[in-house]
């Protein structure tokens, strides 16, 4: 039917029959359908909640990473592929109340004549959380933001890292070494990043084995954590976790991974 219209419509003569009340009360309150996946928001004031996302520019994605829920429920936030200049002010790129520290890619793209850099990291921090000592590292293929943070009294080094797909296994651990001059084994350590090592493939296994001689740490994350089911966004800590979840991020190929402590 087209081009129909309703002359006189009296509003207050329309009915919802107690039956359908009825049944959507009840699927509201006894029906409601289990998540498949464990959301950042689920987690109380109590943990500390640690999320990751390589979101293929925060430059574009602002706005979605603004809307989700289980980014705004994480207390720290770390993105990579940022593509941010340093002409960009902060307020562009606010997530609340949380503090932002950047790390501009100031290597690739701009020398080509490219409106924006390739990479760039950005750590995002709650108020809540209190961060002892910054600093960032940059190469051509690699990056990282660095933070000791304090939760309870307990400092915690986390590392947020991106690898680029050509940067080498051995020049990964080269650079890993590099910014974790100040190691403290006898702290909380956890990196936290886009590793680009897929962890399904075994030959993989090796680096495994070098953070776990080299820095104590295991890796906790097993499930796929790309649309075409690669692991290559990881978290390795010196300590277990016992909660470690991805979720969907709609706006990148990438998942978000997240720890709660």
């Amino acid at each position: 039917m087209k081009a129909l219209n309703i002359l006189h419509l009296n509003e207050s003569e329309i009915r919802i029959s107690a039956h359908v009340l009825a049944h959507i009360a009840e699927m509201r309150e006894y029906k409601q359908l289990k998540l498949c996946y464990t959301p950042v928001y689920t987690f109380g004031e109590e943990y500390l909640k640690i999320a990751f996302n390589n979101a293929t520019s925060a430059h574009r994605h602002i706005k979605d990473l603004r809307a989700d829920h289980n980014i705004l429920a994480a207390d720290i936030i770390g993105i990579a592929e940022s593509r941010l200049t340093h002409s960009d002010p902060d307020d562009t790129y606010a997530l609340g109340d949380a503090v932002m520290y950047r790390n501009d890619d100031a290597i690739t793209g701009c020398a080509q004549n490219r409106v924006r850099p390739f990479h760039g990291l950005l750590i995002y921090v709650k108020p809540r959380v209190r961060v002892l000592e910054f600093s960032k590292y940059t190469t051509r293929n690699f990056e990282s933001i660095y933070a000791c943070i304090q939760w309870k009294q307990l400092p915690i080094q986390l590392y947020i890292i991106y690898k680029a797909p050509s940067c080498t296994l051995q020049q990964l651990q080269m650079h890993l070494c590099n910014i974790t001059i100040d190691y403290d084994m006898q702290s909380r350590v956890i990196f936290i990043g886009d590793f680009n090592i897929d962890f399904t493939q075994q030959q993989n296994k090796t680096f495994q084995a070098f953070m776990l001689d080299t820095f104590n740490c295991s890796q906790f994350v097993t499930e796929p954590t790309t649309d075409s089911g690669l692991t290559i966004d990881l978290i390795f800590a010196n300590f277990v976790l016992t909660n470690v979840h991805t979720v969907n991020a709609y706006w990148s190929y990438h998942k978000i991974i997240f720890t709660v402590i």
